[in-house]
């Protein structure tokens, strides 16, 4: 992230800027592995269910 930072601010982005943006890749990220653990837990209810069924 640090790096990202850096990146930005050599590319002229003011600290408002660089921070909104920092806040939308974290708040995307925790969203994305959220909805993975959700993924996780259908697919293993879901192979349970299989090998019961079988």
């Amino acid at each position: 992230m640090k790096a990202l930072i850096e990146r930005a601010q050599r590319a002229g982005w003011n600290f408002d800027d660089i921070e909104r943006a920092t806040r939308t890749l974290l708040w995307a990220q925790r969203r994305a592995l959220e909805e993975n653990a959700k993924l996780e837990a259908d697919l293993a209810i879901m192979r349970a269910m299989a090998r019961a069924a079988s």
